[in-house]
């Protein structure tokens, strides 16, 4: 094993601990290390919206209100999107195979990963497993699916598509309020950040990342990646919402969250 798959690996693996989160599905080439190598990659999720509309009680009547659904970076009522670093390094296990982990202090998981077709179009096919032990989100979760990319001289195309099931979080934003919903005076809100609330739900979803990566050369990173995560959700069970804050006349009783989008950059390793 040559010093220069460790030492990216090393790299990746403190870029992943920086922070901490939970793991999203995101846009990667196809190439699996060969066997005896490390390889790794580090990703950011920079935004995450999805349109929602929340059920519940206003000063006891009955109302559906629309919101914009957002990440939550720790599992508390933060409305900002989320901006964490998540991570993997595997390592080539022959048969064009790879094992490894997923990186991120709040989830704890282990992938396989196979490249299936080698060429001019890579396909490779994965499995992960994690849980998820902290805050509101603990529990199971896991992905599988299948990456596409096209390796060129200077860029990288990739696409993907992928089932996974777990526990999700979201901040919901509501837009568009009726008549007594937001609460001025309430001193749990942040000037300036308006009114919302917090939602976890188990969820089966279907995601398509699609991304491109340019080359970069500097002897440990291969790829700076750039990518859209389109992901629509195909089941959930009921939410366990926090306290609405800035509008604690509002009771949530249920949610629905719409197909969201996510924006990511990211680093491929050696």
């Amino acid at each position: 094993m040559s010093a220069r798959p460790l030492s990216a690996a090393a790299l990746g693996l403190l870029l992943a601990c920086i922070g901490g989160c939970q793991a999203t599905i995101h846009p990667r080439p196809a190439r699996v290390a060969p066997a005896g190598e490390l390889a790794w990659d580090v990703h950011l999720p920079v935004t995450r919206l999805g349109p929602a509309s929340v059920d519940g009680t206003l000063n006891g009547t009955e109302r559906t209100v629309s919101a914009l659904a957002t990440g939550v970076w720790d599992g508390t009522a933060v409305w900002v999107p989320p901006v964490w670093f998540d991570g993997a390094v595997a390592v080539g296990v022959g048969g064009g195979c790879a094992l490894g982990g997923l990186l991120s202090p709040f989830r704890v998981g282990l992938e396989a990963r196979c490249q299936v077709v080698e060429g001019g179009l890579d396909l490779a096919l994965s499995a992960a497993g994690a849980w998820l032990p902290f805050f509101d989100r603990d529990g199971p979760w896991a992905r599988a699916g299948a990456d596409l990319s096209v390796e060129g001289e200077t860029v990288t195309w990739m696409a993907g598509v992928y089932g996974a099931y777990g526990p999700e979080t979201w901040w919901l934003l509501p837009i568009d309020t009726p008549k007594g919903f937001d609460d001025p005076v309430d001193p749990n809100t942040a000037d300036g950040g308006g009114s919302g609330l917090r939602a976890t739900r188990t969820e089966a979803a279907v995601a398509v990342p699609l991304g491109v990566g340019w080359v970069v050369r500097d002897g440990l990173v291969r790829l700076l990646t750039l990518g859209l995560v389109v992901r629509h959700p195909l089941w959930a069970d009921d939410a366990r919402f926090g306290d609405c804050e800035g509008c604690r006349a509002f009771t949530a009783t249920g949610v629905d969250v719409g197909t969201s989008v996510a924006l990511t950059i990211g680093l491929v390793g050696k």
